[in-house]
């Protein structure tokens, strides 16, 4: 379970703070705040509103807001109205970060498509649990059979039909900066609460598919095929990595029977 903290400016209707955390503490509601402060810096006095969870109603919570200068405000219990405007922006940030970027991290951790790739996937190129696209960099045609983890992803209920197989909230597809801009935002709060490893990158999305390959066994020329490499020997890395660790691992069992 992953848990999410925003701070809305109202006025503006902005989110000023987020955080993301493995566990629903005051520490990462916090951090939200202390995001929020460093971006608005208030000069003027504000009014914090947030529904009656524990870590809104905290010691450490309502003693930063005193510090700050901001009155704190609580919602009254069972009103679906009190707190309206939070869920609207929760629901936009669902749309835009599971639902929107889901399918753009999917298809570079299943199918091993590079970033261009992703953004330029038209829905039409998705037949018969295949994907057909021609790769940009090297120009390989490519014939992607879908796993059932990435078909179940691409083709949830409440997905809107598009042109694009990947598409902001804005029902448009991205551009790679755009990509890059969503995707990093989300990767340094998955970093910071300790749910992915640093160094993460787009790029090595598409790579894991080469490693789990390796490791599963599969030789250079179907890592090639898979990920669209001109040559088997651009996948002599993940094969060599493979194979060095089912090394150490055979060493180390036949030392451990002596």
């Amino acid at each position: 379970m992953v848990y999410v903290a925003f701070v809305i400016d109202v006025f503006a209707r902005r989110i000023v703070g987020w955080r993301v955390s493995r566990t629903q503490t005051a520490s990462f509601v916090l951090d939200a705040l202390e995001q929020a402060l460093h971006a608005r810096r208030p000069t003027e006095s504000l009014i914090h509103h947030s529904d009656r969870g524990s870590q809104y109603v905290s010691i450490r919570y309502t003693e930063r807001l005193a510090e700050a200068g901001i009155e704190p405000s609580v919602g009254s219990v069972g009103d679906s109205y009190d707190n309206a405007l939070a869920e609207s922006v929760i629901g936009l940030f669902k749309t835009e970060v599971i639902h929107r970027l889901g399918p753009a991290i999917a298809l570079a951790y299943y199918a091993g498509l590079r970033k261009k790739d992703v953004v330029e996937l038209r829905a039409s190129a998705r037949a018969d649990g295949m994907i057909g696209t021609t790769q940009s960099k090297t120009g390989h045609e490519l014939s992607i059979f879908e796993a059932r983890k990435l078909t179940a992803i691409l083709d949830e209920p409440d997905k809107k039909p598009g042109d694009w197989v990947v598409i902001s909230s804005l029902g448009k597809p991205y551009t790679r900066d755009g990509l890059d801009s969503v995707f990093d935002q989300l990767k340094r709060d998955l970093v910071k609460s300790k749910t992915i490893r640093p160094g993460l990158t787009f790029h090595g999305l598409r790579k894991s598919l080469g490693k789990r390959a390796a490791d599963a066994g599969f030789s250079e020329l179907d890592i090639a095929a898979a990920l669209g490499h001109s040559s088997p020997a651009s996948s002599r890395p993940y094969t060599v990595e493979a194979a060095r660790k089912s090394g150490a691992r055979r060493v180390i069992r036949a030392l451990d029977k002596k």
